[in-house]
């Protein structure tokens, strides 16, 4: 891996945290990892429903133009759970079909239904049930 991939994967692995966003049908609120910021770059809301996000990531394609899957790990034992995603309000797409729980976290590797142009991103939703 070359540094310069390498540096568009750290740049484009956002990690990011928030205590509280609009509320959900099942959690009176949206529930992020607490301490670190809010989202910055490509998007401009995050909804999350039934759990508890600590972070999310997206891999970026070699030119960096589009989106080739996202990085998900939510808080505890999630592996029996459904886990999808959609952006822009688009369909859901479902994650995790070998999900792994690390003790503490489950980690997810989520690849979008349709291609999906990094600056065309603009809403992330996070479905757990």
């Amino acid at each position: 891996m070359n540094i310069m991939r390498k540096s568009t994967k750290t740049i484009a692995f956002l990690t990011l945290g928030l205590t509280t966003l609009v509320g959900s049908a099942f959690t009176a609120s949206n529930t992020f990892a607490p301490g670190v910021a809010n989202p910055v770059a490509g998007y401009a809301s995050t909804e999350v429903t039934g759990g508890t996000v600590s972070t999310l990531g997206f891999e970026l394609s070699p030119s960096g133009d589009s989106i080739d899957y996202i990085h998900l790990r939510l808080e505890g034992d999630t592996t029996s759970s459904n886990v999808s995603m959609s952006l822009n309000d688009g369909a859901a797409f479902s994650c995790g079909a070998l999900p792994f729980f690390d003790g503490s976290q489950t980690e997810y590797f989520c690849t979008p239904a349709e291609l999906m142009m990094t600056a065309d991103l603009n809403k992330t939703a996070v479905i757990i049930s």
